[in-house]
C-alpha cells in the first residue's frame, strides 16, 4: 500500500486499531471537559491579535453563547432539524455518520510538525495536540478523509499550504475526537501563509473559530460549518474567495471579516447563528446571492466597512440588519421581512458584537502590529441591492465662514519705561476702525461621478495688514481611476537627503499604471511643480508670513522646486526608484510668495540632486532591506539670470547634464549622501538598523538647509514581552562636521551618543499603565579655548612709598576636550475608568552636565543645568452632558549659568457641557501660567541679583447652536493678558471676539 505520510519531529507516526472506548478521545467525558473549562478559565489571557487587552470572562461567556444558540437551535424541533441536515448535506455531499458517533479506529498523529498527503484508506486521524505545518512545506487530505482532533485547545496552524479536497460524496471532516462533542472542543484551523489555501467539500465542526485566516490568502468553496462556537470562518488582513457554502447551527458570528478582509462570496447559506456575518472598520465584502436567515443578527457593519450585497436576502431574521448609522431603505433592498429590518447602535455596542478572537495559544507569535492595507478604490458604505447599480453621482462638503475681530492694547513695560508694541495680534497697526477685522472661509467639498471624484480643500483669510488673501491651505485635486491631479499646496517627504516635510505650492501628477492585483500597481509616476515655502522668521503678527526685511545670513528666498519620479515594482515585495529635484532661488519675480530682502542673504543658487532608492522584503515579511542614493549639487546663478521667471524655464537642460555630471570621482567624494539599512521581525523582536552619510559638499534641492559633513547610524529594538509588558530601546552616533580639523577650523569632528530605553506596562483594564523612558546623550569633540597668561609686571612707587604693581597678561589658544553628558528620565501613570475619568501623572527630570576640560577653570560646569517638571491631566465626563479637563504643570530650572533658578506653573481646563443635546453646546477654556526667574547680571546697575516674571492669563468661551441637521452658527469672545518683566518683553492685553457659521451639503 502505498502511503505518503507527514513527518512529525515531536514524536513517531503510530497507527493502532481501537475499540470503541473512552480511552479514544482525551477529553472525552463530561468531568474531563469540566476539568478542561476549569483549567481555562484560570489561565491567564492571551493577547488579542489587536495588542488589546481582552477580558477574561468573554471566553467562556462567549462559549455559553454558542452552546446557548446551539441548543436553541435543537429546540427547533426535531423534524425541522432532520430536514435541515438533510439539505445541507445534499448541498455540501456530507455522507458521513452522525458526528455524535464514537470512533471505531484511527491514526493517531502526535503534537509537532507535519507535512506531507494524507489518503482515505490510511485513516481516519487522530490529531492529539496542536500541529504546524511549516513554511515552504504543504499538508493536503484526499476526499473522504475524515479528521478527528484531541487534545486541549488544538490548532492547526499553516505557514506554509493546506489543501483538503473533498467531493460531494466524500468530503473532507474536521470534528471533535469526544465521544459526546461540545461547540468548543478544538480551537482553530490557522492560516498564516502566503500560499493560497484551499478547501474544497469540507465539513468543519465542534471548533472555536473554525477557519481563521490573517496576513494570508484562502479559497472555501461548497464547505459546510456547524456547531462551532465562536466562528466559523475569519478573515483579516487577507484575501479570501468563498463560493457555495454554509453556516449554520449556534455560532456567536458565523462569518468575521476584520480589518484589512478582501473578500468576494457567491452563494452563501447562512442561518441558525446569533450573528450571520459582520465587517469590521477596513473590511471589504463583495456577496452575490444566497441566503441569510433565522438568526438574531443577519448582518452587522460597521461605518469603516465597505460591503457590497446583490440579489442575497437577508430574511426572516430577528434584526435584519445592524450598522452604526441610518442607511436609506433603497440601499438596503434585500433586507426584508424580518422582526426588525434595520437596528442604530452605538459604536460600543458595535465593538461588544464584534468582539476579535482570541490569539493562538499553541504557538507563540511575534507581537507586532500588523499594518492594515486596502486597495486605492476601498470606499466605506453598504448596500444590499437586488441587481448590481451604477456608482451613483455625489456631491458632499461643508463651507465654514465667519470673521474674528482683535482689539489688542500694548502697555508700558513694567521695567524699561516704555511701551513696546505687541506682535501678537493685528488691530493696532492702524486707526481704521477695521485693522482688527479678519474674515475667514474654510472650504471642504468633494464631488463624484462614476470613478471620477474632484476635492476642494480650502482655508483662506485675509485682513488690513496683509492687505491681500492668505491661506493656510489651498488644495484642488481630481482623481480619476489611477490617476491624480493636484493644484494647490501638497507636501513632498521621501527622505531627510532628498526631500523632508517640503510644502510646494503648484501643480502635482500622480499616475499608478499596470495592476498587480491586490491593490497594487507595478509602475508609480509622480511629477510635481511649484513654489515651496522659505523658512519663517516669526514675521509680525502672522507666523505665516515671512518679514519684508530680515538679516538672515542664509538664504530666505522663495523657491521654485520641480520633482520628477519613477517608481518600479519588479516584484510584490520590492521597490526601485529614481527622482530627480530641481530647485531654483527666486531673486524677484514670485508667483504667489512675498519678496523678501535680505540683507544677510548670499548669492542666490540653482540645485539639482538625483536619487535612487530601493527596498525589498525578504522571509515571509519578516525582513525589508532599504537604501538610497542621492547626488546634490548647486552652482550660483549668474548676475544677468537672476530677473529670469523660474516657474516656467526650470532650467532642466542644464540641471539634468549636471546632476549625470556628479558621477565624477571627485563628486562622488565630497558630494554624496545615502542611506542604507534594514528592518526585520526575530523571535518576536522588531528591529532595525540605518546608516546615513551626507558628505561635505552635498546639496539637496529638495531640503537645502540639510546640514552637510556628517554621519550617524541608529539601531532600534522593540519587543511585546507579554501581553502587558512593551520594552524598547535604542541607539544613534552621530559624527558632524567629520572634514574640520583642529588646526585649521579651531575645532574638530564632533561624535555624539544617544541611548534611549523605554518600556511600558498595562496592568489591566480600567488600571494604571506604566511608562517609564530614560535618554542619556555624550557629546564630545576636540576643541580650542583661550586663557590669559601672565607675560610680565612692573612696580611703580608713588612718592608716598605706595608701591603699585602692574601685570600684563596675553591671550593664548589651548586645546581641550569639550565634553556634554545629558540626562533625561521619564516616568507617567495614566489610566482610564468606564464612567469616563481618567487621569496622567508624568515627571521629568533633566540633568545637562558640561564636562569640558576648559583652560580657563572660571568657565568649568557653567552650562551645568537641571530641570524637574510635573505634569498632571484629570478629565471626566457626566453622560452627554457634561465633559471636562483639567491640566496642571510645575517646574523648576536652575542653572549655572548666570545663576538662574526659574520657577514656572501653568493650569488649564477646558469645558463643553451640551446644554440641549445635539442642538446647544458651549465650549469654556481657561488658562493661567507663570515664570519667576531669579538671575545674575554683572553688567546690570544696581543690584547683580534680581528677579524676573512673565504672567499669561486667558478665558475663551464659545457658544455653538444647531440650527438644523446641516445648518450651525458659532460665536466666540476671548481675553488674554500679559505681563512681562523681562527686557523687550511685550505687555498687552487683547479682547478677540467672532462669529462663524458652518453649512453642510
Amino acid at each position: 500500500m502505498k502511503r505518503v505520510l507527514a513527518l512529525v519531529f515531536s514524536g513517531c507516526f503510530v497507527a493502532a486499531v481501537f475499540a470503541q472506548t473512552d480511552s479514544l478521545t482525551p477529553a472525552s467525558d463530561n468531568q474531563e471537559q469540566a476539568e478542561e473549562a476549569k483549567s481555562k478559565e484560570q489561565e491567564p489571557d492571551e493577547p488579542r491579535q489587536d495588542g488589546k487587552e481582552e477580558p477574561a470572562a468573554q471566553k467562556e461567556a462567549e462559549k455559553g453563547a454558542g452552546k446557548k444558540a446551539e441548543e436553541t437551535g435543537a429546540r427547533e424541533g426535531s423534524q425541522k432539524e432532520e430536514a435541515d441536515d438533510s439539505d445541507a448535506r445534499e448541498a455540501t455531499g456530507d455522507k458521513t455518520a452522525d458526528p455524535k458517533q464514537g470512533i471505531e479506529y484511527a491514526v493517531k498523529i502526535p503534537a509537532g510538525v507535519m507535512f506531507g498527503q494524507f489518503k482515505k484508506e490510511d485513516g481516519p486521524y487522530l490529531i492529539e495536540g496542536s500541529i504546524i505545518v511549516p513554511s515552504g512545506q504543504a499538508l493536503e487530505f484526499d476526499p473522504g478523509c475524515h479528521v478527528y482532533v484531541g487534545g486541549k485547545y488544538t490548532t492547526i496552524t499553516v505557514f506554509g499550504q493546506m489543501i483538503a479536497k473533498g467531493t460531494e460524496k466524500e468530503p473532507v471532516v474536521f470534528q471533535s475526537a469526544s465521544k459526546n462533542p461540545n461547540p468548543w472542543d478544538w480551537d482553530r484551523i490557522y492560516c498564516r501563509s502566503r500560499n493560497r489555501c484551499i478547501f474544497k467539500h469540507c465539513i468543519v465542526r465542534h471548533s472555536n473559530y473554525g477557519i481563521y485566516v490573517e496576513n494570508g490568502s484562502v479559497t472555501i468553496e461548497q464547505c459546510l460549518f456547524e456547531t462551532n462556537s465562536l466562528h466559523g470562518v475569519v478573515v483579516k488582513n487577507s484575501d479570501a474567495l468563498l463560493y457555495n457554502s454554509t453556516f449554520r447551527r449556534g455560532h456567536v458570528l458565523a462569518f468575521l471579516c476584520q480589518e484589512g478582509a478582501n473578500v468576494q462570496a457567491d452563494s452563501l447559506t447562512v442561518h441558525d447563528n446569533i450573528t450571520g456575518i459582520a465587517c469590521a472598520d477596513k473590511a471589504y465584502l463583495s456577496l452575490t446571492n444566497g441566503k441569510i436567515a433565522k438568526n438574531r443578527n443577519g448582518v452587522a457593519v460597521r461605518n469603516g466597512a465597505s460591503v457590497n450585497i446583490v440579489a442575497a436576502d437577508i430574511t426572516r431574521n430577528k434584526i435584519g440588519l445592524v450598522s452604526e448609522q441610518e442607511i436609506p431603505k433603497k440601499m438596503r433592498q434585500m433586507v426584508y421581512a424580518n422582526v426588525v429590518d434595520m437596528k442604530v447602535v452605538s459604536p460600543k455596542e458595535m465593538e461588544e458584537l464584534l468582539k476579535p478572537p482570541e490569539g493562538v495559544k499553541s504557538i507563540v507569535l511575534p507581537k507586532t502590529k500588523a499594518v492594515i492595507k486596502t486597495s486605492d478604490s476601498f470606499e466605506p458604505g453598504f448596500t444590499a441591492l437586488a441587481a448590481p447599480r451604477e456608482a451613483s453621482t455625489s456631491f458632499i462638503g461643508n463651507v465654514e465662514t465667519g470673521f474674528t475681530y482683535y482689539l489688542p492694547d500694548s502697555k508700558k513695560h513694567p521695567v524699561e519705561d516704555s511701551v513696546i508694541p505687541q506682535t501678537r495680534y493685528i488691530g493696532e497697526h492702524s486707526d481704521k476702525w477695521y485693522a482688527g477685522l479678519q474674515p475667514e472661509v474654510t472650504i471642504f467639498a468633494q464631488g463624484k461621478r462614476g470613478g471620477a471624484d474632484v476635492n476642494l480643500n480650502a482655508d483662506m483669510y485675509g485682513n488690513h495688514w496683509v492687505k491681500q488673501v492668505k491661506r493656510n491651505m489651498f488644495a484642488l485635486s481630481m482623481n480619476y481611476e489611477d490617476q491624480a491631479l493636484l493644484i494647490g499646496d501638497s507636501y513632498e517627504n521621501i527622505s531627510e537627503t532628498s526631500m523632508s516635510g517640503r510644502k510646494i505650492t503648484g501643480v502635482k501628477y500622480t499616475g499608478k499604471f499596470w495592476d498587480m492585483g491586490r491593490g497594487m500597481n507595478r509602475i508609480h509616476f509622480k511629477l510635481a511643480a511649484g513654489e515651496s515655502e522659505p523658512p519663517k522668521d516669526s514675521g509680525d503678527h502672522d507666523f505665516e508670513i515671512p518679514n519684508d526685511t530680515v538679516e538672515s545670513g542664509f538664504s530666505q528666498r522663495q523657491q521654485m522646486t520641480y520633482l520628477a519620479s519613477l517608481s518600479f515594482k519588479p516584484t510584490r515585495f520590492s521597490t526601485v526608484s529614481a527622482r530627480g529635484i530641481i530647485a531654483r532661488d527666486q531673486e524677484e519675480t514670485t508667483i504667489l510668495g512675498k519678496t523678501v530682502s535680505d540683507s544677510g542673504v548670499p548669492a542666490p543658487v540653482a540645485a539639482q540632486t538625483g536619487v535612487i532608492d530601493g527596498s525589498v522584503v525578504l522571509l515571509d515579511g519578516n525582513l525589508e532591506v532599504f537604501g538610497e542614493v542621492d547626488l546634490g549639487a548647486h552652482d550660483t546663478i549668474p548676475e544677468d539670470e537672476r530677473g529670469d521667471i523660474a516657474w516656467y524655464n526650470p532650467g532642466v537642460g542644464e540641471a539634468v547634464p549636471r546632476v549625470f555630471g556628479l558621477f565624477n570621482p571627485d563628486s562622488i567624494t565630497h558630494g554624496l549622501a545615502g542611506t542604507i539599512g534594514a528592518n526585520g521581525k526575530f523571535n518576536g523582536y522588531d528591529l532595525g538598523i540605518a546608516y546615513t552619510e551626507i558628505r561635505d559638499n552635498y546639496f539637496s534641492a529638495g531640503n537645502p538647509y540639510l546640514e552637510a559633513d556628517r554621519r550617524y547610524a541608529t539601531v532600534e529594538m522593540e519587543k511585546q514581552v507579554t501581553d502587558k509588558l512593551e520594552v524598547e530601546a535604542g541607539y544613534k552616533y552621530e559624527r558632524t562636521s567629520v572634514s574640520y580639523e583642529l588646526d585649521e577650523d579651531e575645532q574638530g569632528p564632533v561624535d555624539k551618543n544617544k541611548l534611549s530605553l523605554g518600556g511600558d506596562y498595562a496592568f489591566g483594564e480600567e488600571k494604571p499603565t506604566l511608562s517609564v523612558d530614560y535618554d542619556v546623550r555624550l557629546e564630545t569633540n576636540d576643541d580650542m579655548g583661550s586663557l590669559n597668561v601672565l607675560d610680565s609686571s612692573a612696580s611703580d612707587t608713588a612718592g608716598d612709598g605706595t608701591i603699585t604693581t602692574t601685570s600684563y597678561y596675553s591671550e593664548v589658544d589651548e586645546e581641550y576636550l569639550a565634553l556634554e553628558l545629558d540626562n533625561n528620565f521619564v516616568v507617567q501613570v495614566k489610566q482610564r475608568f468606564s464612567n469616563g475619568v481618567d487621569y496622567s501623572v508624568k515627571y521629568r527630570f533633566l540633568w545637562e552636565n558640561d564636562l569640558s576640560e576648559y583652560p580657563d577653570s572660571t568657565e568649568m560646569d557653567t552650562e551645568d543645568s537641571w530641570t524637574n517638571e510635573l505634569s498632571t491631566r484629570v478629565g471626566f465626563k457626566i453622560g452627554r452632558l457634561l465633559k471636562n479637563r483639567t491640566s496642571l504643570t510645575l517646574k523648576y530650572k536652575k542653572e549655572n549659568e548666570d545663576s538662574l533658578d526659574s520657577y514656572t506653573y501653568k493650569i488649564s481646563d477646558n469645558l463643553r457641557v451640551n446644554i440641549i443635546r445635539r442642538k446647544l453646546t458651549l465650549n469654556l477654556k481657561g488658562e493661567l501660567s507663570r515664570r519667576l526667574d531669579h538671575e545674575y547680571d554683572e553688567d546690570r546697575e544696581g543690584d547683580s541679583f534680581f528677579y524676573s516674571q512673565y504672567i499669561l492669563q486667558g478665558v475663551e468661551g464659545e457658544l455653538k447652536y444647531s440650527i438644523t441637521s446641516k445648518l450651525s452658527a458659532a460665536i466666540m469672545a476671548r481675553y488674554e493678558r500679559a505681563y512681562d518683566e523681562n527686557e523687550g518683553g511685550e505687555n498687552y492685553t487683547a479682547k478677540i471676539g467672532g462669529l462663524h457659521v458652518t453649512y453642510l451639503f
